[in-house]
């Protein structure tokens, strides 16, 4: 039902006196001066909250990266490599060596090896190989080698640890596999476009960028 003019007038001076009475009630002022207080207190509360778990994700990311730094340095002197049959009983140090002086023509001793050992689960038949080698000189000319074993089943790679790897599988999968590469524990990529040098890839855990000049 439709209100009149006098009827409108009548609601407004209601509505004001009951504002009016309201507001000259000071327990009234009080308890909404308290609450005001108490939610701004509280809005101050969940910013600053929320500032402190934006900082400590960022000390969390750091921490990641320098320690997945630490655990690649680590692995310098290392290579992988996939490919060779497993046997039960294997002498793998002497499998290996012939791989690198029959196949690959280099020049390698019993002593060049420091450790060599097969990792993933057994059901695997050719489960990968991590070769520790006593000099990173004989790391490097054995990658710069790797050109003898196009036409085997068998490939030699940096020993990447399990964050680059997922990295490097990411990469892959966007710029394709040719145009991505790994120097000494960091994943490059190829970008076609611009004038600068290849695109370096980083990532930890789950926080992936990737930044750099393109080429």
């Amino acid at each position: 039902m439709p209100t009149t003019r006098e009827q409108r007038e009548e609601l407004r001076l209601l509505i004001k006196d009951i504002f009016t009475e309201m507001f000259s009630d000071e327990e009234f002022l009080s308890s909404l001066v308290k609450r005001a207080s108490e939610k701004l207190g509280l809005q101050k509360i969940i910013n600053s909250t929320s500032q402190k778990v934006t900082e400590l994700e960022k000390e969390n990311l750091s921490l990641k990266r320098k320690i997945d730094e630490l655990e690649q340095h680590s692995r310098k002197s290392n290579l992988r490599i996939n490919g060779i049959d497993e046997v039960r009983g294997e002498d793998l140090n002497k499998t290996v060596l012939s791989v690198l002086r029959d196949k690959m023509q280099i020049d390698v001793k019993n002593e060049d090896i420091s450790l060599c050992h097969r990792i993933g689960k057994q059901e695997n038949q050719k489960r990968p190989i991590i070769l520790k080698l006593a000099s990173l000189r004989l790391r490097q000319q054995i990658l710069a080698n790797r050109r003898f074993l196009r036409k085997t089943t068998i490939f030699i790679s940096e020993d990447l640890t399990t964050e680059r790897y997922k990295l490097l599988k990411i990469c892959r999968s966007t710029f394709g596999g040719k145009s991505v590469w790994v120097s000494n524990g960091t994943i490059r990529v190829k970008v076609t476009g611009g004038d600068g040098g290849p695109e370096e890839c980083v990532g930890v855990q789950r926080h992936y960028t990737c930044k750099g000049d393109r080429r």
